[in-house]
């Protein structure tokens, strides 16, 4: 299932909302992460990073064909064969169940810009069972306010509704941070 509002502008513009490395620093991508998976990767804005952070192997899933092969070429030139990405619907139980060799042994899961879906707790849920218990859950999202894109207001998850969802699957909130000019994160504890 194709998120709502889930479009793509092209890749510099869309890395020029960010900084990458800022970002996972932020929200905790360390050296000490083994396995490391971006659900909703795009273009590969954050696998790239997080593959010079990292010990480990990184993984990225996207649903959109365009996006997945733009990540892949970027993952060639750069070299990084630590780096895969899956093409495919986290949401759906039968892809789901394809990453079963990754379940309850990732130490970190990223979920940016993913909040505004149909079914926030079920990704949540399905985040979670991905997890070691003591792995860490990054989401980042848009502000609550007049940016140059992100989803309508009105699907527009504000942070104190992330906690709660987040909450109801079983989150600890470990820390809250401002990735100005157009992000709020949180990191999470299972």
């Amino acid at each position: 299932m194709k998120f709502r509002e889930s479009g793509m502008p092209d890749i510099e513009l869309w890395d020029s909302f960010f900084d990458a490395d800022f970002t996972l620093k932020e929200l905790d991508v360390t050296s000490s992460i083994t396995t490391l998976i971006d659900i909703g990767c795009g273009y590969g804005t954050f696998i790239l990073a997080a593959a010079k952070l990292i010990k480990g192997e990184v993984i990225g899933i996207d649903i959109d064909h365009d996006t997945i092969k733009q990540a892949r070429n970027e993952i060639q030139k750069h070299g990084l064969s630590k780096v895969q990405v899956l093409e495919g619907d986290i949401t759906q139980e039968d892809f789901f169940d394809t990453l079963k060799e990754y379940h309850v042994k990732v130490d970190y899961v990223c979920l940016f810009n993913m909040l505004h879906c149909e079914e926030p707790e079920k990704l949540l849920k399905q985040a979670y069972q991905l997890l070691r218990l003591g792995g860490k859950l990054g989401v980042i999202h848009w502000i609550y306010a007049d940016t140059p894109r992100g989803p309508s207001m009105d699907i527009r998850p504000k942070p104190a509704q992330i906690i709660e969802w987040c909450r109801n699957v079983n989150f600890h909130l470990e820390k809250e941070v401002d990735l100005p000019p157009y992000h709020y994160g949180q990191v999470y504890v299972k």
